[in-house]
């Protein structure tokens, strides 16, 4: 009888926790804005896809052939407009062979 009085009470309490966007587990509110950011996520519409998967992998076939992807514990590597345009016309390449087909 006890635990059924105990369950009846915590589903009747479970609604008036379920909105409570600021419960504060952690100090400053971390929890919370976790949360919040968490919940606009799921709320924000997926981005489309700008590129086609043949032109992301011609580019980057080529900047691995310009050497520009860094290895291990290299640093960031720094690109040059001619690289830039030249990994850019790979991924227009591909994507006018994917029309083609």
């Amino acid at each position: 009888m006890k635990r059924t009085v105990l369950l009846a009470a915590l589903l009747a309490a479970a609604p008036a926790f379920a909105g409570e966007g600021d419960v504060d587990i952690v100090p400053n509110g971390y929890v919370s804005q976790v949360m919040q950011a968490a919940q606009a996520d799921r709320r924000a519409p997926a981005a489309a896809a700008t590129k086609t998967r043949a032109q992301v992998a011609a580019e980057t076939r080529e900047a691995i052939r310009l050497g520009l992807l860094a290895h291990g514990e290299a640093g960031p590597v720094e690109i040059t407009q001619e690289q830039a345009s030249l990994i850019r016309r790979a991924g227009l390449r591909a994507l006018a062979h994917e029309a083609g087909r």
